[in-house]
C-alpha cells in the first residue's frame, strides 16, 4: 500500500514538474511572439513611414474665404484649408509683392499636421502698400524628404480713393411702409455697388438707365427705392445714399427726406372652434420637423393658446425669413409699366392693421398685416395679376399655403398667397390682368380670399401706393422727369 503511494505520489511530483514545464514553455513562446511581433511592427511602422517621408504628392490648399480682389483703407481677411495625408504640413509662407518690394504676412510652422486653418489679415495702409496692383503668394510644404509643395497666387489690386457720390433727384417724402426713389450719380473706375441705407437695412441701387432708357447715355446715373419698414423710429431714422468700390472703400451722401408716422386701425378677428381643427393643428403637423426645436424645447405647447402662438408667431418668422432669403437677389431690368392694378374684389384687411386675434372673448396674439386680404369679385373666384412681370417662384409654404410670387424689376416682387389652383409655373411671363390662380384657403387663411403682398427687395412694403395712380406719378413719374430736365435729357420715352 505505501509502495503504491509512494507510486501514486512520484506520479503526482512528476506531473506538476511536467505541468509547471509546460507553462514557462508557454511564457516563454509568447514573450518571443510579442518580440517578434513588435520587431515586424516597427519594421512595417518604420516601411510606412519610410514609404509617407519619400512620398512626392504635394499639400493641398484651399481658399475657403470669398476673394477679395480689392483692398483698401478696409483690412480684407483670406482663409484657407491646408491638408497633407501623408507626411503631414511642414509649414506655411504668405507672402505679399509690389513692385520690387516684398512684404512677409506669416510664416507658421505646423510640426506635421495633417489639417491646418490658415487665416490672414491685410491692412494695407499699416503695411504701406501703393495704390496699384499687388500679388499675394502662398505656399505650402509637406513633411517629407522632398519637401513637396504647392503654390497659389491672387492678383490684387490696392485702392484707396473712394466712389463720388451725387443726388440728382430733391424731394424723398416718405411714410413708415411706404416706398420712396432716389435717383443720384456715383462714378468710380472700380465701383461695385450702390444703394440706399436704412438703418441696418440695404436696398440696392441699379443703373437708371433699367428705369427709363432716355438714361442709357448717362452711365453714372444710378437709382433706388427704398422704403422706411413699420417698426423703425421716423423720429431717428435717416436713410443715406452709399456708393461701395471693388476695394471696399465707401461714400456716404445725406440728402433731404422726411419720414411720416402712420397710425393704423386694430381690427379684433374672431376665431373659431373650426379655425383651430382646420387650420391650427394642421399647420403644425405639417411642419413639425421646421418646429422641431421649438416643440422639444418647450413641453407647454400642449394647449390652445401655445398652439396658435407656436403658429402665428414662430412659424410665421420662419416663413417670411425663407421668402426674404429668396428675394434677397440684385435689382433686375424692370418688368412692369405704370401703375399696378388694384385686384378686385372686398379688402378684409389691410397693410399696417393690427389683426388681435380673439377666441372665447380672450386674445390669442396679434398680427401685424403686411398685406391685402381680398375677397374676389370675379367668377369662378379668378385671381389676376397687378402688373406684368416674370414667375418667381411658385409651391407651397406654411402660413402662405399654395403662392406665388412675380418679379416686377427694379426690386418689386408681388406675392399672392392662400390659393387654390395655380395656372402658371416658374418663369413664365405675365401680362397685367392675366389669371394666375383661382381663390383658396390654404394657409393660415382666416377665410377663403387670397393675401397679396409687394416685398421691395426683401422687404414688404405697403402696395396701397402701387396701386395708386396719383402716388405713382408723383413718386416715380415726376422724379424721372425732374432728373431729365435736370441732367438736359431729352424725353424721348414715357415712364
Amino acid at each position: 500500500m505505501e509502495e503504491k503511494k509512494e507510486i501514486l505520489l512520484k506520479s503526482y511530483s512528476y506531473k506538476n514538474k511536467e505541468f509547471g514545464g509546460a507553462k514557462l514553455l508557454v511564457f516563454f513562446l509568447i514573450i518571443i511572439a510579442i518580440i517578434i511581433a513588435t520587431f515586424f511592427g516597427i519594421r512595417s511602422s518604420a516601411k510606412a513611414n519610410k514609404i509617407a517621408f519619400l512620398e512626392k504628392n504635394p499639400p493641398r490648399l484651399e481658399m475657403v474665404s470669398k476673394f477679395e480682389y480689392g483692398i483698401g483703407t478696409t483690412p480684407v481677411t483670406y482663409k484657407w484649408h491646408l491638408s497633407d495625408d501623408g507626411a503631414g504640413l511642414y509649414e506655411a509662407h504668405v507672402v505679399l509683392y509690389q513692385k520690387d518690394r516684398k512684404f512677409e504676412i506669416t510664416n507658421p510652422k505646423l510640426n506635421g499636421v495633417k489639417d491646418y486653418d490658415l487665416e490672414i489679415t491685410i491692412d494695407a495702409q499699416k503695411l504701406g502698400l501703393q495704390a496699384g496692383a499687388a500679388t499675394l503668394e502662398l505656399k505650402v510644404f509637406d513633411k517629407t524628404f522632398y519637401f513637396n509643395g504647392e503654390r497659389a497666387e491672387y492678383k490684387l489690386l490696392v485702392d484707396y480713393s473712394a466712389p463720388k457720390l451725387q443726388v440728382i433727384s430733391t424731394q424723398h417724402n416718405a411714410v413708415q411702409g411706404g416706398t420712396q426713389l432716389v435717383i443720384y450719380e456715383a462714378s468710380d473706375t472700380n465701383l461695385s455697388k450702390t444703394g440706399i441705407e436704412v438703418d441696418n437695412i440695404f436696398f440696392e441701387g441699379f443703373p437708371a438707365s433699367y428705369l427709363d432708357s432716355d438714361f442709357a447715355t448717362t452711365p453714372k446715373l444710378h437709382a433706388c427705392f427704398y422704403s422706411v419698414p413699420l417698426d423703425a423710429d421716423f423720429r431717428t431714422t435717416r436713410p443715406k445714399v452709399v456708393a461701395y468700390d471693388i476695394a471696399h472703400n465707401k461714400t456716404t451722401r445725406k440728402f433731404y427726406n422726411k419720414v411720416a408716422p402712420v397710425r393704423y386701425s386694430t381690427l379684433k378677428t374672431q376665431i373659431s372652434n373650426a379655425f383651430i381643427t382646420k387650420v391650427i393643428n394642421p399647420l403644425i403637423s405639417n411642419n413639425s420637423e421646421r418646429l422641431k426645436k421649438k416643440l422639444d424645447d418647450d413641453s407647454s405647447i400642449n394647449n390652445l393658446e401655445e398652439n396658435f402662438k407656436l403658429v402665428n408667431e414662430i412659424l410665421r418668422k420662419l416663413d417670411r425669413f425663407r421668402i426674404s432669403k429668396l428675394l434677397n437677389i440684385t435689382p433686375r431690368q424692370q418688368l412692369f409699366s405704370g401703375a399696378f392694378y388694384k385686384p378686385a374684389g372686398m379688402s378684409r384687411s389691410e397693410y399696417g392693421h393690427l389683426l388681435d386675434f380673439i377666441y372665447n372673448n380672450n386674445s390669442l396674439g396679434t398680427l401685424r398685416q403686411l398685406g391685402y386680404q381680398f375677397q374676389s369679385d370675379l367668377p369662378n373666384g379668378e385671381l389676376r395679376a397687378i402688373n406684368s412681370g416674370t414667375v418667381f417662384y411658385t409651391g407651397e409654404l406654411g402660413i402662405y399655403g399654395n403662392f406665388i410670387i412675380i418679379e416686377h424689376g427694379l426690386g418689386l416682387f408681388s406675392i399672392y398667397s392662400q390659393l387654390d389652383k395655380i395656372f402658371v409655373t416658374a418663369g413664365d411671363e405675365i401680362q397685367p390682368q392675366q389669371t394666375i390662380a383661382t381663390l383658396g384657403d390654404s394657409g393660415f387663411a382666416l377665410n377663403k380670399g387670397v393675401q397679396i403682398e409687394i416685398w421691395l427687395e426683401n422687404i414688404p412694403v405697403n402696395p396701397r401706393e402701387w396701386w395708386d395712380p396719383r402716388w405713382y406719378n408723383d413718386h416715380v413719374t415726376s422724379k424721372i422727369r425732374e432728373a431729365k430736365n435736370s441732367l438736359g435729357i431729352n424725353v424721348t420715352h414715357r415712364f
